[in-house]
């Protein structure tokens, strides 16, 4: 028996192009920038794919609420900013 999977894939803070901006700082510099790259795929039987989804959109619901986003607004862009993260 044959089975067909469903894979998503997400990425965040690629920037192709880092560049320095007059010569004093690199574009990953930036308040909001990241050399970091992050990366998440997610995959599942073709089946499942409604149930995998209603989770998800819950999920981001909850957290969205829990950080006082919007509707409107993207969870990942506003959760994986520089600012949030400490490097040691």
């Amino acid at each position: 028996m044959k089975s067909e999977y469903c894979i998503y894939h997400d990425e965040a803070f690629h920037d192709r192009k880092v560049t320095n901006k007059r010569k004093t700082h690199m574009n990953i510099e930036n308040k909001d920038s990241s050399s970091y790259f992050y990366l998440m795929h997610l995959g599942f039987k073709i089946d499942e794919t409604e149930k995998y989804t209603s989770q998800y959109l819950e999920l981001e619901s909850r957290c969205k609420k829990h950080l006082s986003l919007s509707d409107e607004q993207e969870l990942k862009g506003a959760i994986f900013k520089k600012r949030w993260f400490n490097y040691y």
